[in-house]
């Protein structure tokens, strides 16, 4: 059935999807390191924001290598770039050259980025730079193959400590009295626990309605012909890049919206999974538009993206899109921004719930960065996203918020822009699954996208964010908004794993008070949302029907349930997960040689074309050379 998004709404999409809208969302440069790299996010299951990024690279200064070798090895005919082995080890092993540290570390927040740096993969690389980076690639994912005994030794030691820390840091007797009896004294005979409570709801109340007050959407994209209903949008220098997992039933729609804002020779369907040959019939869904198409073994969404992004080098942009996300006619591709029918109630419902997300991120946006790009549409600089690989640690769950994460700690503005809500599919249950025509990526029902992707990181992204609010200083006076919604992050979360304790021992201790407290924080909620539906939707057209607001909150509930559940199966999920290491995709061995393997077959592919148009050519003047001479002339 059809969104609600009216300002998005090209065509009515058939009666099985549900779709939600996303608004644009756009990454500006900060003042201290200029960029140009433009990024347009849509959120994921419903409302869509396009962002954009912007940096020069040319401005930025280049990140000092970190190429160590003997003073014997003859290092100055070599790409900066390339992993060095060392002259003097007895053993064959990489030496710490080019190696950014992860964005997940201290260190890169100290070392510069590096923006300067590309990976040596291609034709316009050197073919022994190539062949020699792959087999210091192969010989360095050696270190990430599992081995059994360390894992289970690992896992081991992670359940070892969870009881550890449960025990003394939760019972804590006889040691001490721990957190919860320590909780329980504080809210009985405590002098400051109206002053605490006062400061969790005023926090609260702030971060709900700061984005209402001071930001609006932006005033829906107009025709720029007054004689055509949809404007003549430059994407020129853009390419669409789609990873697709099992979509060949979702893409044929997909590219359909997407032709007509692009050329086919822009759109590259990334088709992924773990197999050596296709698992879909993708490929001849693209030879029928006439789009290109690639396909990779590795079942990856962040590799499909990195593939994408070496095969459209010579498009200065790159805008990112999921496979069920349906572009609108009238989508402003914002490169001038960087430098240089109804569905169901619970699909309205999550719809809602992310305009109500982009607008919080569109004010991050206005006054800092927005945390993260939502990944069902994304805008970058081409180049400045393949830099950033360098960085990203190569997650395959939570890769946009790493994204956003690498972006921020680069010295980049993620901002949104909301002139359009973009269309795209979201589970159409709550919990029980229904029958969908969602793309691979996306689970059937709500909780499951929650409960498995979207929250697994909660607690372990919490180091990522620490580090950032102590060592990030590289958006200028953009920085400090950016940081409290980090910190509304951090605070999030802690409210997820402390609610199965602390809110039982709240209502033991101090009945009275809790019941006023959750009832003052809902009621602020609910006139939030009622006020952003009757002004922010109203100005954008796109109101929600009233009689979905109390599905909005009887789904908002039973998600709060899942949010919280989901924190402590990501405890238990981490032991296995960590088990083994997690490669970035610059030192993923099958990422690069699939990359490598795409590029030969495109350059392939470039290379016939060009003898077929040369045979032509030549076949042309053969002709030209028989055909008889007239008399007069002869």
């Amino acid at each position: 059935m059809q969104p609600t998004s009216n300002s998005t709404r090209s065509s009515t999409p058939s009666s099985s999807q549900e779709s939600v809208h996303d608004e644009i969302t756009t990454v500006r440069e900060t003042p201290t390191p200029p960029l140009s790299a433009r990024l347009s996010p849509a959120q994921r299951s419903q409302s869509s924001l396009m962002s954009t990024f912007t940096n020069d690279v040319q401005s930025r200064p280049m990140s000092r290598q970190a190429t160590r070798t003997s003073r014997k090895s003859p290092t100055t005919a070599r790409p900066k770039i390339l992993p060095l082995q060392s002259a003097t080890s007895s053993k064959e092993t990489v030496s710490r050259s080019f190696r950014s540290p992860s964005a997940s570390s201290s260190f890169y927040y100290v070392k510069k980025p590096p923006m300067a740096s590309a990976v040596p993969l291609g034709s316009s690389a050197d073919p022994e730079d190539i062949k020699e980076f792959l087999a210091l690639a192969e010989q360095r994912q050696k270190a990430f193959e599992p081995n059994k005994y360390s894992s289970y030794a690992w896992q081991m030691f992670w359940f070892v400590m969870i009881l550890c820390i449960t025990y003394f840091g939760f019972i804590g007797f006889p040691i001490w009295d721990g957190i919860c009896y320590s909780l329980w004294k504080w809210l009985k005979f405590g002098n400051h626990v109206t002053m605490g409570v006062l400061i969790f709801f005023l926090w609260g109340a702030s971060i709900s309605w700061l984005p209402q007050l001071f930001v609006k959407f932006e005033k829906n994209a107009e025709p720029l012909d007054p004689e055509s209903p949809v404007p003549r949008t430059d994407a020129s220098e853009t390419c669409l890049l789609i990873p697709a997992y099992k979509a060949a039933g979702a893409l044929p729609e997909t590219i359909e919206y997407a032709l007509k804002i692009f050329k086919p020779d822009q759109i590259f369907v990334l088709a992924n999974g773990n197999s050596p040959t296709p698992l879909d019939n993708a490929e001849d869904v693209c030879k029928e538009y006439g789009i290109n198409h690639a396909w990779i073994p590795v079942g990856s969404k962040i590799i499909a993206e990195f593939v994408g992004v070496m095969l459209a080098k010579k498009f200065k942009y790159a805008m990112l899109i999921d496979d069920d996300v349906h572009l609108p006619a009238n989508l402003p591709i914002v490169t001038d921004r960087i430098s240089d029918t109804k569905a169901h109630r619970s699909t309205q419902a999550q719809d809602l719930e992310y305009k109500l997300s982009g607008l919080s991120r569109h004010f991050q946006g206005t006054y800092g960065s927005a945390t993260f790009p939502h990944g069902a549409i994304i805008l970058w600089n081409r180049d400045i996203l393949e830099k950033l690989f360098w960085g990203h640690p190569g997650y395959k769950i939570s890769e946009d918020w790493y994204f956003g994460h690498t972006c921020r700690s680069a010295g980049y503005r993620i901002e949104f822009c909301s002139q359009v809500f973009v269309e795209t599919e979201t589970p159409p249950s709550l919990f029980v699954p229904v029958k969908s025509t969602r793309g691979g990526y996306g689970e059937m029902t709500v909780w499951k996208q929650r409960f498995y992707r979207w929250n697994f990181f909660y607690l372990y992204r919490l180091r990522d964010d620490f580090n950032y609010l102590i060592f990030a200083w590289r958006l200028g006076h953009y920085e400090f908004i950016t940081k409290v919604f980090v910190l509304s992050e951090i605070v999030e979360t802690f409210i997820y794993f402390s609610r199965p304790f602390m809110l039982p021992i709240a209502l033991w201790v101090q009945p009275k008070m809790v019941g006023i407290m959750t009832a003052a924080l809902f009621g602020v909620y609910v006139v939030g949302v009622l006020f952003f539906n009757a002004v922010h939707l109203r100005y954008k057209k796109e109101m929600i029907a009233w009689k979905v607001v109390p599905v909005y909150f009887l789904m908002k509930m039973a998600l709060t349930f899942v949010n919280t559940v989901s924190v402590y199966y990501s405890l238990y999920a981490y032991a296995a997960f960590f088990a083994h290491r997690h490669p970035r995709v610059t030192e993923s061995f099958s990422a690069l040689t699939a990359a490598q393997s795409c590029l030969d077959i495109e350059a392939e592919k470039q290379r016939v074309i060009i003898r077929e148009e040369m045979l032509e050519v030549h076949e042309d003047e053969e002709l030209e050379l028989a055909r008889p001479v007239p008399a007069k002339l002869q």
